[in-house]
């Protein structure tokens, strides 16, 4: 695949083990560090996402937000993917066919000025939580 970033955001949680430990499959177990588990949300526009041998012009630009978390499985430390939003249909039906990002549709909008950073996500599933966030620069 190729694609570019035109934005990207990463941003840390520590969480008790417990909470996330549930969240896992039986494989795997958070990777702890002074008592705490930590989980990273990827959010990151992606500029004309396509397979290598397409031209530019065919890509997909659309948002994706990923959750993951640390994980030990025996000796071995990575990440696991928990969740991925993105705001493009195909997108998630092509991830989905193709990767185990768990992608679901989201509507999914940030602006970085001068003033800070607002985002915001809205999975289609009401089921699930939503994002609102900003921040402000100093």
């Amino acid at each position: 695949m190729r694609t570019s970033f035109r934005r990207c955001l990463l941003v840390n949680f520590a969480v008790d083990p417990s909470a996330l430990r549930s969240h896992l499959p039986p494989h795997l177990e958070p990777d702890v560090f002074r008592a705490r588990a930590y989980v990273s949300i990827v959010i990151a526009d992606m500029l004309r996402m396509r397979p290598e041998f397409l031209p530019s012009a065919l890509g997909v630009t659309y948002t994706q937000v990923v959750y993951r978390a640390v994980v030990k499985c025996g000796r071995e430390r990575g990440v696991t993917f928990l969740r991925s939003d993105a705001n493009s249909k195909l997108m998630v039906k092509l991830g989905n066919a193709l990767t185990f990002f768990r992608f679901n549709n989201a509507a999914i909008s940030w602006r970085w000025g001068a003033d800070g950073l607002e985002f915001s996500l809205e999975p289609d599933d009401r089921s699930k939580a939503g994002i609102q966030a900003n921040s402000t620069s100093r």
